[in-house]
């Protein structure tokens, strides 16, 4: 049986619901479980709150720890650091005692994800059962990436700390307490291995994704402006200003769209959306709506676990232009396009290609059946075959 423990909505719950409708999840720890949120008014309910549920999920054995705890504990004064660091411990020790109390042992499995996992993974070694751990994204690796890149671009956002040594040590004895480190990319495997992981103690297995809805493959009006999308955290570490610069090259007959939250600068900020039109942090439905409306989505990123984007705008049938530092999602030539890192130009010039009608058409529904590659039940299989 499978023993799962999350902070959020990871995925949605796609992977412990799967588990559940075959019988074979024993217990979902997570930081929030509200489904008295869906008899709220919706104007009397935060949008997060009623998020924190899955129909799916009903009759399964879900805990979670008082949310007015957790509610106080995020007023302290602390780095972000942390606080992931305190969160991780509170609930994975929250986590273990759940565990140990329900059954696990021997031929069970337990899984969790970074910085919140380690005192399930010393759980499932003292109960003889498998400990399995996600590390979500590249490590320090990502952190390093970032920095680096501030450094070369001051003008654009706020410099950041690295992490804390605690916040590296706790993700480190994760690593050495697994049996199996799980990521999402061959990027982040390769990240791992540079920071000291085995390679023998790596797999890949990419995240869960259940399309929602029936799209259809999109044509493109070549009468009308090509409509050019990026989601995600506008910052330096996701490509954010590779995009800007795109859209500033890219001249007439393209429109360019941007969604997701951002600290830039005054100064720059007002300079980019000069050619971005900055929607700011959106609810997911609203998201959607934008995807719904572009022609392509833009994933410039510099480092990344994965980048669940990329599945959702796919199942809406966008062509997707990313880079190789990511999940292995786009096909190069064939539902979108792979590009270099920090090369606007080469964004241009894939946009450009698309603006074909035939070849937009073509890659529209091959995103959409490369978005049916992802599903939970792949997922479930290959972790159960670990």
């Amino acid at each position: 049986m499978w023993y799962l423990s999350q902070l959020g909505r990871r995925e949605h719950y796609a992977l412990p619901a799967y588990l559940h409708a075959q019988g074979k999840l024993r217990m979902l720890a997570t930081d929030v479980w509200a489904p008295w949120a869906q008899l709220v008014p919706s104007m009397l309910c935060p949008h997060k709150l009623s998020q924190r549920f899955s129909p799916e999920m009903a009759g399964a054995h879900v805990v979670s720890p008082s949310l007015a705890a957790g509610i106080l504990g995020r007023f302290r004064r602390e780095t972000s650091y942390a606080r992931w660091v305190r969160e991780g411990k509170k609930f994975g020790s929250f986590a273990a005692r759940q565990f140990a109390r329900n059954g696990l042992g021997a031929g069970d499995a337990v899984l969790g994800y970074t910085a919140a996992n380690l005192e399930q993974l010393r759980c499932a070694r003292k109960n003889n059962a498998r400990g399995l751990h996600v590390q979500v994204d590249p490590g320090v690796s990502w952190y390093r990436v970032r920095e680096s890149e501030q450094i070369m671009h001051p003008y654009a956002e706020p410099s950041s700390t690295m992490p804390s040594g605690e916040f590296l040590d706790r993700i480190a004895e994760e690593w050495d307490s697994a049996d199996v480190v799980i990521v999402h990319s061959k990027h982040s495997m390769e990240c791992l291995i540079d920071q000291g992981v085995p390679a023998s103690k790596c797999r890949i297995i990419p995240p869960a994704f259940k399309p929602k809805g029936n799209s259809l493959v999109r044509t493109f009006n070549p009468s009308k402006s090509f409509k050019v999308l990026f989601v995600g955290n506008h910052c330096l570490a996701k490509g954010f200003h590779v995009f800007a610069e795109a859209a500033k090259l890219a001249g007439s007959g393209f429109e360019f769209r941007s969604a997701g939250s951002e600290a830039l600068f005054k100064n720059y900020r007002a300079e980019v959306t000069r050619y971005v039109t900055i929607l700011g942090r959106l609810p997911h439905a609203h998201v959607l709506a934008e995807m719904s409306q572009a022609d392509v989505l833009v994933f410039p990123t510099l480092s990344d676990g994965f980048g669940l984007v990329q599945l959702e705008a796919m199942a809406m049938g966008l062509p997707v232009v990313s880079t190789s530092s990511c999940g292995e999602v786009v096909r190069n030539g064939i539902d979108g396009y792979v590009i270099p890192e920090r090369d606007p130009l080469a964004i241009v010039h894939a946009i450009e290609l698309l603006k074909d009608p035939e070849r937009h058409r073509t890659f529209s529904g091959a995103a959409l059946l490369r978005s049916a590659d992802f599903s939970p039940e792949r997922q479930a299989i290959a972790l159960m075959n670990l």
